[in-house]
């Protein structure tokens, strides 16, 4: 809700999301929000989905964090149809090598 380009970000995921919505891609979104009203308003706003958002409390100590060793946001990851990662620093939704890079994944 708070950082600018997460919010920016948003707009081109929402466009990318209706793009490839005939197509078998799912898009998992986590923020790392303190105020669950203030990500809420966030989503409200942007009109973003909120099916497939999250809401990650706690993100300094989280498993999630360590795990895929995030120490920026926005950061994206590409995993394959059985759950492993395939692109550990993807592009983010604005880049549009991201769309070329998912066209290749796919059936």
């Amino acid at each position: 809700s708070w950082w600018a380009p997460c919010r920016e970000e948003m707009k081109h995921s929402r466009a990318l999301q209706t793009k490839l919505a005939n197509k078998n891609i799912s898009f998992l979104d986590i923020s790392i929000d303190e105020n669950t009203e203030s990500w809420k308003r966030a989503l409200k706003e942007e009109q973003h989905q909120i099916e497939n958002t999250f809401l990650l409390l706690d993100f300094q100590n989280s498993a999630v964090k360590k795990k895929f060793k995030i120490g920026a946001i926005p950061r994206y990851i590409l995993f394959d149809k059985s759950g492993k990662m395939i692109l550990e620093n993807a592009p983010r939704p604005s880049d549009p090598r991201l769309l070329e890079i998912l066209d290749r994944y796919e059936e």
